[in-house]
C-alpha cells in the first residue's frame, strides 16, 4: 500500500527525493484498493537527511481516514438534519400564524373599537366647548390601556414567528399557555361555528420548555381537528381541551379531542408521518402532527392518539413534570 501511495505521490508532484528543503510535507489523497474501493488516505512525507543536510531518504506515514471521512460525513448530515428540521418547523410555524390570523384581527378589533369611541366622545365635546380637564385625565389612561393590549398582541405574535433556535427552556404552566393560545383561536372556531370547551386542572404542575414551540403543538392540534370538524359538518361540532394529571405520576397530560368521524384504523400508524396527509393535493402539507411530535419529543414528552371511527379522536401530549427524572 505504502508503495503504491509513493509512487503515486511520485507521479502527482507533491513531492521529489530532491527536494531537501522541505523536511515534512503532509496531504490527503486516494488509495484505489483491488475491490475498487477509494480509500482516503492521510499521507505524512518527511525527509530523511544526514549530518550534513543532504537527503538520504524519504519517510512516509500513511493513515486510513475512512473512520474520520464517515464521521466528518455523519456531522455534515447531522447539520444538515438539524437544519432542514428547523426549517420544516419554522415553515409549519408560519402556516399557524396564518391559522391565528382571524383572532388576531379581532384582538385587536377591541381595543381599536374602543379608541374610537373615546375619541369621538372627546372630539364631540371639543366641538361643543364642554371638555374639561378631567375628562381628559379619565379618557387618556383609558386610551393608553388600549394601546398596550394591541402592543401585547403584536408581541406575542412577533415572538411566535421568529426561529426558536436558542431559545432558552423555561417554567411553563400548560393551562396558562393554553389560555393564550385560545385567545387567538377561540374566535376563528366560533366563526367556523365549532364550540370550544376548556376542562382545566386548577393545580396541575409546571413543566420545562419552550412556550413558543409548545403553543405551536396546541395550535396544530387544535387547527386540524377544526378542519375535521369542518370536513364532516353536522350541527354539533365541538373540540374539547382537557389538563390532567393521573394520580402522583410525574407527568401532566394536555387532550385535544374533537367529535367528528375519528382516524380508521390502518391511519393510525402512519398519521405522525412526515408529509403524510389524507388531504386533496395542495390543500395540506402533511407536516402538523409530524412537527408536532418532534417538538414534544424534545421536551423529552410524547404525543398519543385514541380514536374510534365514528366516535372522534383524541390527541394527547404528555409531558414530564419540572424536576421529574
Amino acid at each position: 500500500l505504502v508503495n503504491k501511495l509513493v509512487n503515486a505521490i511520485l507521479e502527482e508532484g507533491h513531492l521529489s527525493p530532491e527536494d531537501a528543503d522541505d523536511s515534512f510535507k503532509r496531504f490527503d489523497t486516494l488509495y484505489l484498493a483491488k475491490t475498487g474501493e477509494k480509500i482516503p488516505v492521510s499521507l505524512s512525507v518527511s525527509m530523511i537527511k544526514d549530518e550534513r543536510g543532504a537527503a538520504v531518504g524519504v519517510l512516509y506515514l500513511a493513515r486510513d481516514m475512512r473512520e474520520s471521512h464517515l464521521l466528518r460525513e455523519l456531522e455534515k448530515s447531522n447539520r444538515e438534519l438539524r437544519e432542514a428540521t428547523a426549517q420544516l418547523v419554522q415553515a409549519e410555524k408560519m402556516s399557524a400564524l396564518g391559522e391565528l390570523s382571524a383572532g388576531v384581527a379581532h384582538e385587536l378589533n377591541q381595543p381599536l373599537n374602543v379608541i374610537k369611541i373615546i375619541c369621538q366622545s372627546i372630539s364631540r365635546d371639543l366641538q361643543k366647548n364642554r371638555y374639561e380637564e378631567v375628562t381628559i385625565r379619565r379618557d387618556l389612561p383609558d386610551i393608553l390601556d388600549q394601546v398596550e393590549k394591541m402592543a401585547q398582541v403584536i408581541d406575542h405574535m412577533r415572538v411566535f414567528s421568529r426561529r426558536a433556535e436558542g431559545m432558552p427552556m423555561q417554567v411553563v404552566d400548560l393551562n396558562t399557555l393554553l389560555e393564550g393560545a385560545f385567545r387567538f383561536l377561540e374566535q376563528q372556531l366560533l366563526d367556523h361555528g365549532i364550540q370550544l370547551v376548556k376542562n382545566f386542572a386548577p393545580d396541575l404542575p409546571s413543566v420545562r420548555g419552550d412556550p413558543i414551540r409548545l403553543e405551536q403543538v396546541f395550535v396544530n392540534l387544535i387547527t386540524n381537528a377544526r378542519n375535521v370538524l369542518e370536513d364532516c359538518g353536522g350541527a354539533d361540532r365541538t373540540i374539547v381541551v382537557r389538563t390532567y394529571r393521573v394520580g402522583d405520576e410525574e407527568l401532566v397530560r394536555a387532550d385535544v379531542a374533537d367529535n367528528g368521524p375519528g382516524v380508521p384504523e390502518k391511519l393510525g400508524g402512519r398519521i405522525f408521518e412526515p408529509f403524510f396527509t389524507t388531504k386533496e393535493p395542495g390543500k395540506g402539507t402533511g407536516l402538523g402532527l409530524s412537527v408536532a411530535s418532534k417538538i414534544v419529543e424534545e421536551h423529552e414528552g410524547r404525543i398519543q392518539l385514541s380514536s374510534t371511527p365514528g366516535e372522534g379522536a383524541t390527541f394527547t401530549v404528555v409531558l414530564p413534570v419540572v424536576g421529574s427524572a
